[in-house]
C-alpha cells in the first residue's frame, strides 16, 4: 500500500507542474519532493527554500494526511506548495495570491493560504494555545502554544490579511 500512495503522489505532483508550467506560471527548476511528513499535525505541505553552493533547491514535503483526500484536494495542496517556488512567493503575498488565482480559474484548483482539514480527523482542540492573535479590523484570528516575537512585540507587526492592527491575549 505504501508504494501505491508514493507513486500516487508522484503522478499527482508531476500532473500539477506540468499544468502549472502550461499555463506560465514560473515555477523553479531545482525542486526535490521529499519524504512524506509523518510528524506534522496541522500542515498537509511545506516548501523549504534551501541555499547550497552556487544553487538554491526548493524541497516539498506533503502530510501523510494527505492519504484521505482525492485526487483534486492532494492537486491544490501540491500546488499551493508549487507556487511557492516561484520568484518572490516563499510568502503568502501578492505574488503568490496572484498566481493561485490563475491556477484557481484555469485549472479548477482551490489553491488557498490555509487549507480547510476538516474531515482529516485532526484533534485541534488537543493543543494548548496561550495565546490568540486578532485582527481588530478584520477578525483574522490565529493561535500560538509559546511565545514569540509576535507575542512579545505585537505592535511591530500587522494582519497577514488586511493589514491592520492586531492584539494579543494570554489565555
Amino acid at each position: 500500500m505504501e508504494e501505491k500512495h508514493n507513486e500516487r503522489i508522484k503522478r499527482l505532483y508531476n500532473d500539477v507542474y506540468y499544468d502549472l508550467v502550461t499555463i506560465k506560471i514560473p515555477l523553479a527548476n531545482n525542486i526535490v519532493l521529499d519524504r512524506e511528513n509523518t510528524r506534522a499535525k496541522l500542515r498537509l505541505g511545506s516548501c523549504k527554500k534551501i541555499k547550497k553552493i552556487g544553487k538554491i533547491e526548493y524541497h516539498i514535503e506533503l502530510s501523510n494526511k494527505l492519504r484521505k483526500l482525492n485526487d483534486r484536494e492532494i492537486k491544490s495542496v501540491i500546488a499551493h506548495e508549487l507556487i511557492h517556488t516561484c520568484p518572490d512567493c516563499m510568502n503568502h503575498g501578492i505574488i503568490w495570491k496572484e498566481y493561485s488565482k490563475i491556477a484557481n480559474a484555469k485549472l479548477g484548483y482551490n489553491v488557498e493560504r490555509c487549507t480547510n482539514i476538516e474531515g482529516l480527523n485532526i484533534d485541534v482542540e488537543e493543543k494548548q494555545y496561550k495565546y490568540k492573535i486578532y485582527c481588530e479590523n478584520c477578525n483574522f484570528v490565529t493561535y500560538r502554544m509559546k511565545k514569540t516575537r509576535i507575542t512579545n512585540s505585537p505592535e511591530n507587526y500587522r494582519c497577514p490579511e488586511c493589514r491592520g492592527k492586531i492584539e494579543v491575549i494570554k489565555l
